[in-house]
């Protein structure tokens, strides 16, 4: 899995790059929460612009199939007791190199800037 950020997947759904097609919440009960495509959306924006907290949550991706990602959210971290999987589709004519792309956290970059 590679790392990414909320603000970089939000961008790629935004851009049309990608479609979310699934949202599950894991409960640390072990159950499963399935989220609608539009409030996951909804909180994902939300997220994003919550200043400094933006970056406290985990982000990673890995192809899953020829046209699917799988996201995970909040896996890495010990003070999550939740989790969540989202699974993406690329839109039509987008291929894996150039979602991937707009996904891919350059460390290198972020702490040059």
């Amino acid at each position: 899995m590679r790392k990414t950020t909320a603000n970089r997947l939000l961008k790629a759904i935004t851009d049309n790059l990608v479609s979310v097609t699934s949202a599950v919440v894991n409960h640390d009960e072990g159950m499963k929460e399935p989220i609608s495509v539009e409030k996951f959306k909804e909180d994902l924006e939300f997220y994003t612009n919550s200043g400094i907290f933006a970056d406290t949550i985990d982000f990673s991706y890995e192809k899953i199939a020829e046209n699917k990602l799988h996201i995970a959210i909040g896996k890495a971290s010990c003070y999550c007791y939740d989790d969540i999987d989202v699974t993406l589709q690329l839109s039509d004519g987008v291929d894996m190199e150039t979602a991937t792309k707009e996904l891919y956290e350059d460390l290198n970059e972020k702490w040059s800037a």
